[in-house]
């Protein structure tokens, strides 16, 4: 009993997330940084589950306007979604970038999973939809990251083909000066 109350009240809690409207505390952001910080969460983790990480972090890349929760729950997400994709063993590459003209900055999530069938590709985002099997899942993840990421006026993309992995593509508008 106890435990089905707390997983009442973290499905509870998801679902007054998704229902809050944009909010937020917005301000200017190193990406890299809120991806490592993100990392020192769940590293050891990763480690344990056989998932070696690799970075590949752009330099000298402009700020972002946005709201450093919001991003590293979304990261966050990612990153677990990831691991539960590598049951056995795997790898994950996280990069970013300077985005096409200077735009954007662009995050990349690419693991070495299971990947996403096609049909599932059009629905990942929609709220309570969920490929897993175990019971934990809910399906809100990837619809409150979807949010949080259109919040910040920018956009995720993901690529995916069966036993290929996965890749999740965010792309950030750029603050210069």
């Amino acid at each position: 009993i106890e435990e089905q109350a707390i997983r009442v009240a973290e499905i509870t809690g998801n679902l007054m997330k998704f229902s809050q409207p944009s909010g937020g505390s917005f301000q200017l952001l190193e990406v890299n940084r809120v991806i490592e910080q993100t990392l020192s969460l769940i590293e050891r983790q990763l480690f344990l589950s056989d998932i070696r990480i690799i970075r590949k972090f752009g330099s000298a890349l402009p700020k972002v306007l946005g709201d450093e929760t919001q991003l590293q729950e979304v990261f966050l997400n990612l990153v677990l979604n990831a691991r539960d994709a590598m049951p056995e063993k795997g790898k994950l590459t996280i990069s970013s970038k300077l985005g096409r003209k200077g735009k954007f900055v662009e995050v990349t999530f690419r693991d070495s999973g299971c990947g996403i069938d096609k049909e599932d590709l059009e629905k990942i985002f929609t709220p309570f939809f969920t490929t897993k099997k175990e019971k934990k899942a809910v399906g809100l993840g990837l619809a409150i990251s979807y949010r949080v990421i259109r919040n910040h006026n920018a956009r995720i993309e993901v690529e995916s083909k069966p036993d290929k992995g996965a890749t999740f593509r965010i792309k950030l508008p750029a603050v210069r000066g």
